[in-house]
């Protein structure tokens, strides 16, 4: 019975731990993204910065204040390597490389370039290329030692020449991302735009990997809380477990033993009111037997309970005829239910439903007997069947004064009493909860709905059998 219990506790466990890991691994990929989107754009700034000096332009405040702060941050991490760190430096060196020696290769391109060429982007050194666009988005020429991965970005461009610069990501055609940073120059000089571009495959890389191994951690980590979880969980429940199977054992042993006294009671009440008793001795030994009789109905009840949460009670599952059952219903719950105030309505079908007739006829006589003591005077109680594509719906309903709606969610708890009904006496409480675990042992499923002054409905969901009785099972 408390296994449901700890596999709720279980999946609280697992889920609160998923949560710290998507929480701690969402920081660290969103804090590593930031770190190096800002550290690309000081790049692209210092780039920025150099190629206007290299044009000879007036270089904007915010790129020499870049500047600086790129100087500074790599004077931080071991000093500077113009030849390396500066891509300046290296287009002046292959120029000169290459005016001193143009053997290196027939198509012109110096050993230096080569080796660039080689490597494509994945020195840190050359990462960023440089496009010299005019008004238009032109590129003039490569000044790049190596070919360029992309043609201009003609929107950067665009915004740069009516913004006076721009910042963005963009994607290759081959899906890589890049991100662009473009500057609008001096008025009537070419180039109109500086355009400077990183590709981010590298990071993407990195990216992807500590998204790889937080997923990996994370479900390694859920294995284990969930394993842990399990088996604390089931050493938590362990005296819960012990007093809920002392309780089951209990009721099912106080019921047995209660069956006998009440049967003898009941039987003696009847003898006695055979004999010559009076009218007053008659009406007493009446209520006894009304009272034995519902006492014999709550043992029998709480009988069934117990073996429903223990699980062994067993369906004799069968193609029951909906036609045929129903009529069934009609006619032999006269002597438990006002019959005459019961309309079944149902239709042509020949529908099989797959239940155990015996348990299906209890439950119906539960909702059908619920109904009628809600049900105003001179009003009817309708239990109607519907045939759906993989399942047969039994409903009732009633007319009476409905259920409120923060009572709903309780009316299948044990021993729940709604209030409305014309007869209170002698209801334990216990019909609906019996009702509802015994459609569920069928796989099937009840809902209520209820508007209050407007009646309450009940329906019972059922698996469809085939259209020949399947016999039992």
């Amino acid at each position: 019975m408390l296994r449901p219990l700890r596999l709720k506790l279980s999946l609280a466990f697992m889920a609160a731990t998923l949560g710290l890991v998507v929480l701690v691994g969402g920081s660290a990929y969103a804090s590593l993204f930031d770190y190096f989107e800002k550290d690309v754009d000081l790049t692209l700034m210092h780039r920025m910065a150099s190629q206007f000096q290299l044009f000879g332009f007036s270089v904007p405040e915010e790129l020499v204040e870049a500047e600086t702060a790129w100087l500074a941050q790599q004077a931080g991490i071991g000093g500077l390597n113009s030849s390396a760190s500066n891509p300046i430096s290296v287009s002046e060196g292959d120029e000169s490389e290459e005016e001193e020696g143009g053997e290196d290769g027939e198509d012109g391109l110096s050993h230096l370039q080569h080796e660039l060429l080689e490597a494509g982007y994945a020195s840190d050194s050359i990462l960023v290329f440089v496009l010299p666009l005019d008004e238009n988005g032109t590129l003039l020429f490569n000044p790049n030692p190596y070919p360029l991965p992309m043609q201009p970005d003609l929107a950067s461009s665009g915004a740069a020449l009516d913004n006076g610069s721009d910042l963005r990501f963009g994607r290759l055609p081959s899906g890589e991302r890049v991100r662009i940073l473009s500057y609008r120059t001096s008025p009537g000089e070419n180039p109109a735009v500086l355009q400077v571009g990183r590709l981010l495959e590298d990071q993407d890389e990195v990216l992807a990997q500590l998204a790889a191994s937080t997923g990996l951690a994370g479900v390694l980590i859920l294995v284990l809380v969930g394993a842990g979880s399990w088996w604390m969980a089931g050493r938590t429940l362990v005296p819960a477990q012990y007093a809920w199977d002392q309780q089951q054992t209990f009721v099912a042993n106080a019921s047995h033993e209660l069956r006998t006294p009440l049967t003898l009671m009941r039987a003696s009440t009847e003898v006695a009111l055979r004999g010559d008793v009076g009218a007053k001795e008659a009406a007493l030994l009446k209520d006894v037997l009304d009272e034995t009789d519902y006492m014999g109905r709550l043992v029998g009840d709480l009988l069934l309970l117990s073996r429903l949460d223990a699980g062994h009670l067993q369906l004799d599952l069968e193609a029951v005829p909906v036609d045929g059952f129903l009529e069934d219903i009609q006619q032999q719950g006269v002597k438990l239910l006002s019959a005459d105030r019961v309309t079944v309505e149902r239709d042509s079908s020949r529908a099989f439903v797959l239940a155990d007739r015996v348990r299906l006829r209890q439950v119906l006589l539960i909702l059908l007997d619920n109904a009628i003591k809600h049900n105003p005077n001179d009003t009817q109680v309708h239990l109607r069947p519907t045939v759906l594509d993989r399942q047969i719906e039994f409903t009732v309903e009633d007319q009476g004064p409905g259920i409120q709606a923060d009572h709903l969610p309780h009316v299948f708890e044990r021993f729940y009493q709604s209030e409305g009904g014309k007869e209170q006496v002698h209801n334990s409480g216990l019909g609906l909860s019996i009702a509802k675990g015994l459609i569920e042992l069928h796989g099937g499923s009840i809902r209520v709905e209820s508007k209050v002054g407007r009646g309450t409905l009940f329906t019972i969901s059922l698996p469809r059998a085939k259209s020949e009785p399947a016999g039992p099972r």
